[in-house]
């Protein structure tokens, strides 16, 4: 079912295949949703309110067998294929609205549908959003970005004003 629902989205044009100088498998595409989702605890859990930012989707390929991301997508698609939305053009519109009709300030995750900086240097998203969340720092918005990735080497110099945080888990 999965290895049809990829090949259904690459045969109809919305997935284009590509290989990561690693040699892994990703997969572009453009998101016509808004690329801003709310994210409310449920259950018995206690996990914060927060605004899902969905810079991609797709677990991060290193398959930890205890990720929550393996679970995030049922039966319709390998949880290790991943897919990087390209139209940050959109992304950048969706999130500036969320920040401006917001009546407090909010925090941002990209890591609850993908590891948020295995991608990082490739996909180029924190160069397209850093800029954004720090023209409106004044709000007091917050980047969450959760990783199992070490990949932080082109953050360290960057002047994120403390609008970005970063959060690790190690297995």
């Amino acid at each position: 079912m999965q290895r049809k629902y990829i090949n259904k989205m690459i045969e109809s044009g919305k997935w284009i295949p590509d290989t990561l100088p690693n040699g892994l498998k990703i997969y572009w595409s453009k998101r016509s949703s808004n690329f801003i989702d709310e994210f409310s605890s449920k259950g018995d859990n206690f996990c914060p309110h927060f605004k899902v930012l969905g810079v991609a989707s797709g677990s991060c390929a290193t398959l930890c067998k205890g990720c929550f991301l393996l679970g995030t997508f049922r039966v319709m698609r390998d949880p290790g294929v991943p897919l990087l939305y390209n139209n940050l053009d959109k992304c950048i519109k969706d999130l500036e609205k969320s920040m401006f009709e917001s009546e407090q300030p909010n925090v941002y995750s990209d890591g609850e549908k993908c590891d948020s900086l295995l991608y990082d240097e490739y996909h180029g998203i924190t160069k397209y959003l850093l800029p954004v969340f720090r023209k409106n720092k004044n709000l007091g918005h917050k980047w969450l970005r959760l990783t199992k990735s070490a990949n932080v080497k082109h953050l360290i110099e960057l002047e994120h004003e403390n609008t970005m945080i970063l959060s690790y888990s190690l297995n």
